[in-house]
């Protein structure tokens, strides 16, 4: 009689979830907090891809928790995983995007970016687009992850976050180019280009980063790289002649000291904003 009495208030203790310390894993890209454990129900905080919880409650459908911003409400069963770490994601987009907001979590700013930017590229027209444009905006403008107190992206979400792309990536990399990160630097100047084309601003950027990048390769003799950044040079600059120490290495002279960056000529653009 006593081992059933105490079989019964641990199964009754499991189905409320107050028994156990039971942990759950967000895996999708993001989902809403409700208030109820229904669907409709009024939306109180919102939850990203890899973010781990205690479990307060659970029913058959719905798990309660308590966010990080101290909000307590229910996630849908399907959008958790309360088995074992390390779930395979289908869609890469959201792997990428998870693995790219747990590293801003932990504070590595510049993988955390690689990591939303490879989304951002590859995967466009998608919520995960969104919401690590999100991100990234967020670490331009806090320096770290800051979660909105938004829920779902808007109507025309995806839209929107193409108008903020532009002045993001070449914020980005204006930064980059600041903290001597020149090869890092050019693709998301290359990445404005992509929404306007004719944009002085990028050109100088790939300008610069480019004529850096040659002068730090060159000094580390590190000749892959070198030869990297003169190909690069060649498709937006292919009229503009090569750094005289670059090419004097490239043709097996004596190298001449490099020519500041600042007193080389702008490189001379069609209409589309593309080097002749």
């Amino acid at each position: 009689m006593i081992k059933n009495l105490l079989l019964i208030l641990i199964v009754g203790f499991w189905l409320t979830g107050t028994a156990f310390a039971e942990t759950l894993t967000i895996v999708w890209a993001s989902v809403k907090v409700l208030q109820e454990p229904k669907a409709g129900a009024k939306p109180i905080d919102l939850v990203f891809g890899n973010d781990k919880y205690s479990v307060l409650k659970r029913n058959t459908h719905w798990y309660q928790v308590q966010t990080f911003k101290k909000r307590v409400g229910w996630v849908p069963a399907s959008a958790v995983n309360t088995g074992m770490e390390g779930r395979a994601f289908l869609n890469p987009a959201t792997k990428g995007l998870i693995s790219g907001t747990t590293l801003q979590r932990l504070g590595f700013r510049d993988e955390a970016t690689d990591k939303l930017f490879e989304v951002i590229r590859f995967y466009p027209n998608t919520l995960e687009f969104y919401e690590a444009v999100r991100h990234m905006l967020y670490y331009s403008n806090a320096g770290k992850l800051n979660p909105s107190d938004g829920v779902n992206p808007p109507d025309g979400g995806v839209e929107k976050a193409k108008k903020l792309l532009p002045k993001l990536v070449l914020d980005e990399g204006n930064r980059r180019l600041e903290m001597g990160n020149f090869e890092g630097a050019i693709p998301y100047f290359e990445e404005r280009l992509k929404y306007r084309r004719n944009d002085h601003h990028s050109m100088k950027g790939i300008h610069k980063a480019l004529v850096k990048m040659m002068e730090q390769e060159l000094a580390q003799k590190n000749y892959t790289k070198l030869g990297l950044a003169v190909g690069i040079h060649q498709k937006y600059f292919p009229t503009e002649p090569l750094p005289k120490m670059v090419g004097d290495a490239l043709h097996g002279k004596t190298p001449t000291p490099l020519v500041d960056p600042s007193k080389l000529p702008s490189p001379r653009r069609n209409q589309a904003g593309f080097a002749q």
